[in-house]
């Protein structure tokens, strides 16, 4: 009876280190555990992220970052205040993919038939006078003149934008500095063949100015010091003639 209760006693013990207690875990449930808290976490992660990306955005929207590519732009583009009020942006504008930027009035002087038609844009100073080009007056004729080269070319715009050119290039005065944006005809049959560009947009880029030029006594020296040698060998002739008499 001893032998088998000893033999009864050591087989329950075995079964009890076998079987899994209630205070400890099981290796199935700590697997389980740990694919939570991987999701836990992978859940963590992604939200870290929306957020990151989030800030972002708002960072971008409130402008605490400036563009500076805008604000290049903002600079090139500054007009004087008192021009800003005359020069206005057509927000209209459709895209033109015949439209030629920054062409120079010496270009266009010279240019052959590729661009005839084309739209082109020029800067140049407003010259010469302001005259009718129709009976009724409605258009006007403007001479625009390059500032590198004695290159010209005539534009034809509307009264009302030729009213806003205060000076006329002259002797002693700068004439207002003009971009025209139109369309440019090599020989314009409504013109009589002459090459002219018909404005669509006018914009006052700089007014006009009188200058005065200085008056410079350095200026007169060669020719004052020339006339006292002139005298002084006129009246050493003349006392030379005399004294032979």
């Amino acid at each position: 009876e001893g032998d088998a209760g000893e033999e009864s006693g050591q087989a329950e013990g075995a079964d009890g280190a076998d079987a899994p207690g209630d205070g400890e875990p099981s290796p199935q449930d700590e697997d389980t555990e740990g694919a939570g808290n991987t999701g836990d976490a992978a859940d963590g992660a992604a939200e870290g992220a929306s957020g990151e990306a989030g800030g972002g955005s708002t960072q971008g929207e409130g402008g605490i970052e400036a563009d500076p590519v805008r604000s290049l732009s903002a600079d090139i583009l500054e007009l004087d205040p008192e021009l800003a009020e005359d020069n206005r942006v057509n927000p209209q504008q459709l895209p033109d993919s015949s439209f030629i930027y920054d062409t120079s009035i010496a270009d266009l002087s010279t240019a052959d038939a590729y661009i005839d038609g084309q739209t082109v844009q020029v800067v140049g100073e407003a010259i010469g006078d302001n005259l009718r080009a129709t009976f009724g007056g409605r258009q006007r004729w403007i001479t625009l003149s390059s500032s590198d080269d004695s290159s010209t070319i005539a534009v034809i715009m509307s009264a009302e934008s030729a009213s806003r050119i205060d000076t006329f290039g002259a002797y002693n005065v700068r004439g207002t500095i003009v971009q025209v944006r139109g369309i440019f005809h090599l020989v314009c049959a409504e013109h009589e063949g002459v090459s002219d560009l018909h404005a669509e947009v006018v914009n006052i880029v700089e007014k006009g100015v009188r200058t005065e030029d200085p008056f410079a006594l350095e200026s007169f020296l060669p020719g004052a010091a020339a006339v006292a040698v002139g005298l002084l060998m006129m009246g050493l002739f003349y006392f030379l003639r005399e004294r032979r008499r």
